[in-house]
């Protein structure tokens, strides 16, 4: 079981989380560390960074980051 914060994330399946992954490594950062930025769950923000499943979080994360959506 991983812990809360782990990072060992799926594949990315969609660009925007390829770009997401890429600036949580150049700011230091976990998906926890984002989750409390955009002011959703740990389990949230890791299901949509994992999956694409949530575009509302999607849009959030994109727009906290200064990253394109598609």
């Amino acid at each position: 079981m991983k812990a809360k914060g782990d990072d060992r994330l799926k594949k990315p399946k969609a660009k925007w989380q390829a770009y997401a992954r890429a600036e949580l490594e150049i700011r230091g950062w976990t998906s926890e560390d984002l989750a409390k930025a955009i002011g959703k769950s740990y389990e949230v923000t890791r299901k949509a960074m994992c999956d694409d499943s949530m575009p509302n979080v999607r849009k959030q994360i994109c727009e906290y980051l200064g990253i394109a959506e598609d």
